[in-house]
């Protein structure tokens, strides 16, 4: 995205580099796999997870701020699934209690979403939820299970 156009920041480059310097760190001892690592963490955590609406949201402005448009209500069932992973990888990497609990809480944050997603996956049908503009988007992409 331009930051001249539109300032927004997206939830799918620090979790996906998170995932990437995590295999990273396993060949090599470089600091800067662990340095990304926790600044990626730190972002996903103060910017994309919005405890006070229960939702991992994907797409932010530049300071973490909710934005008023359709990519601003946007969940992904399957990142906050992702994150909480990569986190819980993290967590245990570190031996860091306060990583593991923030990441259990994404999945507690988005259970409703997420449980509903699988609901829907098991009868064969991909959920597309008409919530009002306050309430957020759900994307799931079918897939053969």
């Amino acid at each position: 995205v331009c930051p001249a156009t539109r300032r927004t920041k997206a939830h799918a480059m620090p979790m996906i580099l998170i995932a990437t310097s995590q295999e990273m760190r396993e060949l090599s001892d470089e600091p800067l796999f662990s340095e990304v690592i926790e600044a990626c963490a730190d972002e996903i955590l103060r910017d994309f997870v919005h405890r006070d609406e229960h939702a991992l949201l994907e797409n932010v402005g530049p300071a973490g701020e909710r934005l008023d448009l359709p990519a601003g209500r946007l969940t992904l069932p399957g990142h906050a699934i992702e994150t909480s992973w990569f986190l819980l990888r993290e967590a245990a990497y570190r031996q860091d209690a306060a990583l593991q609990d923030a990441a259990l809480d994404i999945l507690r944050t988005d259970w409703p979403r997420l449980s509903q997603a699988v609901g829907d996956w098991r009868v064969g049908s991909v959920p597309t939820f008409p919530l009002p503009a306050e309430e957020f988007d759900v994307a799931v992409i079918s897939q053969t299970l």
